[in-house]
C-alpha cells in the first residue's frame, strides 16, 4: 500500500541471513577444524532456550533472553563449588525451569494478542 514490496524484503531477509549464516559457518568450521552431524547443536540449543526465555513472540525478548541466559551461566560458573561445575549445564535448565514456572509467556509479553477464533 505504501509502495513498499513486502515479497522483495522478504526474500531479501533470507538470502541475507543465509549469506550471514554461511560466514559464520566458515568460521566454527576453522575453529573446531572437524565436520560432525551436529557441529551446531550447541549454540542452537542456548539459542533457543534464550528465546524461550524472553518470549517466544517478542524479538525484545529474544534479546533479553539472550543476556539473562549469559548472565545466568556466568553467574553459575563462578557460585559453584568447583566439584559441581560439571553439573553446570544441569543448574542452568533448572534456573530456566524455575523462570519459566514464574513467567510462562517468557520475560517479555509480545505488544500484540493473538487473535481468538471462535
Amino acid at each position: 500500500m505504501l509502495g513498499v514490496p513486502a515479497n522483495l524484503i522478504i526474500s531479501s531477509a533470507f538470502v541475507l541471513s543465509g549469506a550471514i549464516a554461511g560466514v559464520v559457518s566458515l568460521f566454527w568450521i576453522g575453529r573446531t577444524a572437524s565436520v560432525t552431524p551436529t557441529i551446531g547443536l550447541g549454540p542452537l540449543l542456548i539459542a533457543f532456550v534464550a528465546t524461550v526465555i524472553g518470549g517466544m513472540r517478542s524479538l525484545v525478548g529474544a534479546v533479553v533472553g539472550g543476556f539473562v541466559y549469559g548472565m545466568l551461566f556466568s553467574f553459575i560458573g563462578v557460585l559453584l563449588p568447583q566439584t559441581l561445575l560439571d553439573y553446570r549445564e544441569a543448574f542452568m535448565f533448572l534456573s530456566v525451569i524455575l523462570i519459566l514456572l514464574l513467567r510462562p509467556e517468557g520475560l517479555v509479553r509480545a505488544k500484540y494478542g493473538q487473535e481468538q477464533v471462535g
